[in-house]
């Protein structure tokens, strides 16, 4: 009996320790893949760009343009909301890629704006998730920007020759459709980041986009950046500079939605309200 009870402890034993390697090797695997949940799923409630007038009408292209900030190009040529019945009823922001008529800025297609938001300024971390749509035939011919994150003094700092620590992390396509961003650090020129592989955007049907920026110590290059398209991590970067300041942060959402030089092929990307967390 004795010796029964004594190959039954180490056969628990034994068991307890395979288990133990196989939990290990599967937290391992999870830390070299790099799988991270999506932010909105880790992040508290936050806030949302509302589309809709406080009496519930769709806002008009002057409404939106005067809600707009300083920094704002096309909302009036080329910006609409609509309501999509996908799902439920909501109301969408259709943005045509076309040039704004724009004697100064001849380049400028679709819309620009900033969306600032007072909340984040004090955030070392923040989440942008919104949907983006485009058309079934979309080429892709040319790379372009989604809305992103940005930090800044000044709006207009966005596109100075002189940023000081203006930041920003456009989401965008790449010239063959590839998900990634436009990245804007202090200090650096601007550059494309996007996924190690080939990875399209899908085209015809709504995709969740979900962007986290987790700023970096000043003097340090331990800044995150993660994009997640459909709830599965695309890319992502643990190596960022976003700052070599303690004051500079977050200011809100960069909503460039547009063609990154001039106006390619004409088309209508339709995007969602943005969904805004931070901690």
């Amino acid at each position: 009996m004795q010796r029964w009870m004594t190959n039954s402890v180490l056969f628990n034993l034994a068991g307890g320790a395979i288990l133990l390697t196989v939990v290990g090797y599967m937290a391992l695997d999870f830390l070299r893949s790099g799988k991270v949940a999506p932010c909105s799923s880790r992040f508290p409630a936050g806030r949302q760009l509302a589309l809709d007038s406080n009496e519930g009408h769709a806002l008009t292209p002057i409404e939106l343009q005067g809600r707009a900030g300083e920094r704002q190009w096309g909302l009036l040529q080329n910006a609409s909301v609509e309501t999509s019945q996908s799902g439920k009823t909501v109301s969408v922001l259709a943005v045509k890629l076309a040039p704004t008529g724009s004697e100064e800025n001849a380049n400028q297609n679709g819309v620009g704006f900033v969306w600032p938001l007072s909340e984040v300024e004090k955030a070392g971390a923040v989440c942008l998730s919104y949907y983006v749509a485009f058309p079934k035939d979309f080429g892709f011919d040319e790379p372009g920007y989604l809305p992103g994150i940005y930090g800044a003094a000044l709006p207009v700092d966005l596109d100075a020759a002189e940023r000081g620590e203006t930041f920003a992390t456009r989401v965008g396509w790449g010239p063959n459709g590839d998900i990634g961003g436009e990245i804007l650090q202090p200090g650096k020129p601007r550059y494309w980041f996007g996924a190690k592989y080939k990875t399209p955007w899908p085209a015809g049907r709504w995709a969740k986009v979900e962007q986290e920026v987790i700023l970096n110590h000043p003097g340090k290059t331990d800044g995150i950046l993660r994009i997640w398209v459909n709830d599965e991590l695309k890319t992502a970067n643990t190596e960022m500079a976003f700052r070599t300041a303690d004051k500079a942060g977050f200011s809100g959402v960069v909503g460039d939605i547009g063609y990154a030089r001039t106006a390619s092929d004409p088309a209508v990307i339709r995007v969602s309200p943005f969904v805004v967390r931070w901690h």
